[in-house]
């Protein structure tokens, strides 16, 4: 059905579907975590039910959670109890989250965050790929997947590297799902599905600050918060495209476990960690120090005014338990090819290829959106309603969605390959030999959609080579080395 449509319309009714579907099944579920649960589910399926046609399971399962989803159209409603009946009266419909409070959708605060969100795919139409080099190496695993229609086991025969997954799976793997829905090619996949990242990394922010801040104000803190970080060095260091994937599943996972007390969202936020660890495991890990230290601190009930005063549930230590445990079991299949491939000197590697000046955007940008967080709680507080600070207040959110949309697309679209090299790439896709050897210069190498063999020239030059994770050292040093069939220009 999809085929029939324009790529990119296909590609956004299934990016659509993928996000909000299973989500709206969970009827407990915030609908600020609905689109993380949902990409976090498609994430885990692919180590849990990896040996069946993908395309087939992404049909089946589509028709079956929609046709569940429709079942919240019908109207709630408690059936009276039969003539004579004494007993006690049963409990009113759960139409929401069993505790805690949750911003309205239909508030003006949620409207905004949403529609900024939505906002941020508009880009899609000006990149044919997301830059970056690591980004390159994404979109080769998104295409090995799509040709496999499941799990792949290495990233044969586009890059001689083995086990497929040892780096940050999950971007590519939803990318490749976008693609199988939709016929969309992967490399644009790969650039719907990180513009969808900053969507989802913006609810997750708004629903963690809406813990403790009031709608206008975690909204205006989102807003400006993730407008004024650097982009993308706040991100660099931790990957060029999982880290906005993993930070958005992290941050959703957190507000779960500080803004909930009930073992369901426990298992939900522990759900939303492992598929986190599977877009990028370092940052993950961060997150999940980070929760840690709030539960090691004393915690009061009083400490969250939003929180409903009635709320019975688990303590934050137990329910970290719960959620590391869940993510510790859903993450394993994926994160044991990670174990297995890193060796002592791929570890260090790993942590050798952090950078002063991307931890230092890191943490300036951990401060900045603290300190807007303040500034963004006295301007909305409702005893500084007067002399203009609400007015003032919107037009800060109206500045800083603007600023935030125009830094994502400079962002993302800086460094695209030109017009005329990605003509020569589409040809030698049609023209190339599944194992033939093909050289390019730097920039270029990591998009050949072919096995990039390499061996010095004639005058002992060595050729340009294609970007390898730093956990695929071992196995990149031992590859075996092929004279160069075509060279591109």
């Amino acid at each position: 059905m999809l085929s029939a449509l324009p790529q990119e319309v296909a590609g956004l009714l299934a990016l659509i579907a993928l996000v909000l579907l299973p989500g709206l099944v969970v009827v407990r579920a915030p609908w600020t975590v609905v689109p993380a649960l949902s990409m976090a589910f498609w994430t885990l399926t692919w180590w849990w039910v990896a040996v069946v046609s993908r395309s087939r399971t992404l049909t089946f399962a589509l028709a079956a959670f929609a046709l569940l989803a429709a079942l919240r159209l019908v109207p709630k409603h408690v059936v009276s109890p039969p003539p004579g009946y004494t007993g006690p009266l049963p409990p009113p419909p759960v139409t929401g989250p069993l505790t805690g409070e949750v911003p309205r959708l239909r508030s003006p605060s949620s409207l905004a965050v949403v529609a900024v969100s939505v906002a941020a795919l508009a880009p899609l139409v000006l990149l044919r790929h997301v830059p970056g080099r690591e980004m390159a190496f994404h979109t080769t695993a998104a295409r090995v997947t799509l040709w496999r229609d499941a799990l792949p086991v290495t990233y044969e025969p586009l890059l001689p590297l083995a086990p497929f997954g040892a780096h940050a799976p999950a971007l590519p793997t939803l990318a490749a799902d976008v693609s199988l829905l939709s016929g969309l090619d992967p490399g644009r996949s790969v650039a719907l599905v990180t513009l969808a990242s900053v969507g989802l990394l913006l609810l997750g922010l708004f629903a963690l600050l809406s813990v403790g801040l009031r709608p206008p104000a975690a909204a205006l803190a989102a807003l400006l918060g993730l407008a004024a970080v650097r982009w993308p060095g706040f991100f660099a260091m931790w990957g060029e495209g999982g880290s906005l994937l993993a930070l958005g599943m992290g941050v959703s996972a957190a507000a779960l476990l500080l803004g909930h007390t009930s073992r369901p969202s426990a298992v939900a936020a522990g759900m939303l960690l492992a598929a986190a660890a599977l877009a990028q495991p370092l940052l993950a890990a961060l997150a999940a120090v980070g929760l840690v230290a709030v539960a090691v601190v004393p915690q009061r009930h009083e400490w969250n005014p939003r929180r409903s005063a009635s709320a019975v549930g688990l303590g934050t230590t137990k329910r970290l338990g719960l959620a590391f445990g869940v993510s510790a079991v859903l993450g394993a299949p994926g994160l044991w090819r990670t174990v297995r491939t890193l060796s002592a000197r791929e570890a260090w590697a790993v942590l050798g290829s952090l950078q002063v000046g991307a931890v230092m955007d890191f943490v300036m940008g951990l401060v900045v959106l603290v300190l807007v967080a303040f500034l963004a709680a006295r301007l909305t507080h409702p005893e500084a309603a007067r002399g203009g600070s609400r007015v003032r207040a919107a037009v800060l959110m109206g500045l800083g969605a603007a600023l935030l949309l125009v830094r994502v697309t400079f962002g993302l679209g800086a460094g695209q390959v030109s017009p005329a090299s990605l003509r020569q790439l589409e040809a030698l896709e049609g023209e190339a030999r599944p194992l033939e050897a093909v050289c390019a210069p730097e920039g270029l190498i990591d998009w050949v959609p072919g096995l990039a063999g390499r061996t010095p020239g004639q005058e002992g030059a060595a050729e340009p080579e294609p970007w390898a994770p730093p956990v695929f050292r071992d196995e990149w040093r031992r590859r075996p080395l092929r004279p160069c069939s075509t060279r591109l220009d």
